[in-house]
């Protein structure tokens, strides 16, 4: 999800897409899967991924 202090960039917004672009290409055992990507409006855009089972600290 973006963060409220870079919703209003659109430079933001494009380099969040194609981070999403980029997990959504990655397949591994080790990596949580891409499942979609979800929006309101422009700049309210989330990406959802598989839950992951454990803690992660």
């Amino acid at each position: 999800m973006l963060v409220p202090a870079t919703r209003g960039s659109l430079q933001q917004i494009n380099e969040f897409l194609a981070e999403g672009k980029m997990v959504a290409s990655m397949e591994h055992p080790r990596i949580v899967s891409f499942i979609s990507v979800a929006w309101d409006s422009l700049s309210d855009i989330c990406v959802l991924l598989e839950l992951m089972d454990g803690d992660v600290a």
